[in-house]
């Protein structure tokens, strides 16, 4: 199936904040435990915030315009926008970070970026190209957002460490 020369932003689509969301529910409520590996599924969850976290906001710092130009996409002022990204984006990482995971590691991070990436060449028909998704952005700066997607998934685990220290250096005080 050939493209279409104009790109039309997918509004069907699951975004993967929300995919994030289900999976962070479902870690918290815990249901049929006997059957899911929750504490597996909560570390890729943790790996998930982060990039959602850094992704999400630095976009702002590598497009100074894509918050203006998503809020008025989804027809939302500018404060509301931002209230929306403190609830779904700031407050979960704020979460996984005061609850911590039993363990996350390179594996948890490796399948986190791996299914993130996978939910990524689906959305934009095989193009990774965010214009499907969010809003229009010049190549060399999504390949900057992609560069700083990876990175903070595969950083999860050394964030994770450092945090787990500070924890348990704070229950011996």
């Amino acid at each position: 199936m050939k493209l279409l020369t104009s790109k039309i932003i997918n509004e069907k689509i699951v975004v993967f904040t929300n995919i994030n969301l289900a999976l962070f529910a479902l870690c918290y409520f815990k249901p049929r435990p006997q059957y899911i590996n929750y504490d597996f599924l909560y570390s890729i969850s943790y790996c998930w915030n982060y990039l959602i976290f850094f992704t999400f906001n630095g976009a702002y710092f590598i497009d100074n315009t894509c918050f203006l130009r998503m809020a008025i996409r989804k027809r939302l002022s500018l404060p509301i926008f931002h209230i929306g990204n403190m609830i779904v984006h700031n407050l979960p990482f704020l979460y996984v970070n005061i609850y911590i995971p039993n363990s996350v590691t390179l594996y948890h991070s490796l399948t986190a970026c791996f299914t993130n990436l996978a939910w990524c060449y689906w959305v934009t028909y095989g193009t990774f190209d965010i214009d499907y998704v969010y809003v229009s952005m010049k190549k060399e700066k999504q390949m900057q957002l992609y560069l700083l997607n990876i990175t903070s998934i595969l950083y999860a685990p050394l964030a994770y460490n450092i945090n787990s220290y500070i924890q348990n250096l704070g229950q011996l005080i």
